[in-house]
């Protein structure tokens, strides 16, 4: 089964009478936002394109209800989404809200081959089989890792790939791509300014430039990290270095805490851009935490050896090179 983004060229022929689906505020949609009926787009219609965003000025995001349960389901769905990994937890809540809950019944077409779509579905609840070119080539479920469909059309003005057809009711929750988009921006933004601050804040970093500042920013890679989840094991080998984005870890050896707990700002690791040294300490997460990482190879790669960046400061040097022994 190929690799579901769900966007197309031409409608399956069979798929013509499915019936129609409605958002929870009981407005019908027409084949442009994903539903069965309405124009097809010739083949010549096969440019993709990225549409610039024209927003009213004031322009908010959407915000729909959900349970804590629905929310949850979605994050774990989303979370491991190429185009959703990088964003922290307050865009990725951001980006929850304004998910919209849509019904299917069973036969109806959530996405028709060929169509221009602007929506990303993700299954609650339900089944679809998907189609290309009036050929079956896999399915959908609510409750696996192939939950979701659409993910194109939040970055292109793509024809839709495939058909997918209810083989059952089904609930599931969709995204816009102007949402996306802006709310990604937004937080492009934010996340820059403020990753910059906690570059600023570790010593070891001080003799940066300004432009190797912001090339290790743009080197940094979020990672979410669940309550309780080990994140170092004191004794191992680690090349990462750590700053918490947001969230709270201890610092354990054999067992005892052996500092405050860490949170936003904080850092820890940073002896691993220097040496292959095994880590002095056990650092868990305390509740759910995004930390931003960077391994020393990359740091190299971009910025070079950081003992060459140290010696500028020698006092600096010198205090590293008595804790690396």
């Amino acid at each position: 089964m190929p690799s579901i983004d769900c966007e197309s060229k031409h409608a399956a022929d069979d798929l013509d009478n499915a019936s129609d689906y409605t958002s929870d505020d009981g407005s019908d949609t027409d084949s442009r936002h994903g539903a069965p009926y309405g124009p097809r787009l010739t083949s010549r219609r096969n440019t993709v394109m990225a549409t610039p965003l024209h927003l009213e000025r004031g322009w908010t995001p959407p915000q729909y209800p959900k349970s804590a349960s629905d929310r949850a389901d979605i994050r774990q769905t989303i979370r491991h989404n190429c185009l959703f990994a990088n964003l922290d937890e307050q865009a990725m809540s951001v980006m929850i809200d304004a998910m919209q809950r849509f019904q299917f019944k069973r036969g109806a077409v959530l996405i028709h081959q060929g169509d221009e779509g602007d929506q990303f579905f993700v299954l609650a609840s339900g089944s679809a089989d998907v189609y290309i070119d009036g050929h079956r080539v896999g399915g959908l479920e609510a409750d696996t890792t192939t939950n979701f469909c659409g993910e194109l059309a939040l970055l292109y003005d793509s024809p839709r790939a495939a058909t997918i057809k209810a083989t059952s009711d089904i609930v599931a929750w969709g995204l816009d791509r102007v949402t996306f988009k802006k709310v990604l921006m937004d937080t492009t933004i934010k996340q820059r300014k403020l990753y910059e601050a906690f570059i600023d804040e570790v010593p070891i970093l001080s003799e940066l430039t300004k432009y190797e500042r912001l090339t290790l920013v743009d080197a940094l890679r979020p990672v979410f990290v669940e309550e309780g989840q080990l994140i170092l094991e004191e004794g191992s080998q680690s090349n990462d270095f750590y700053i918490i984005s947001d969230g709270e870890v201890t610092c354990t050896k054999r067992g005892e805490e052996v500092s405050r707990r860490l949170g936003s700002g904080d850092y820890f690791g940073e002896i691993a851009l220097l040496s292959d040294e095994v880590r002095q300490a056990t650092v868990t997460a305390a509740r759910d935490t995004t930390v931003l990482v960077v391994d020393r190879s990359t740091f190299k790669r971009l910025l070079g050896p950081l003992e060459s960046k140290l010696a500028k400061n020698v006092e600096l040097y010198d205090q590293y090179v008595r804790q690396r022994k």
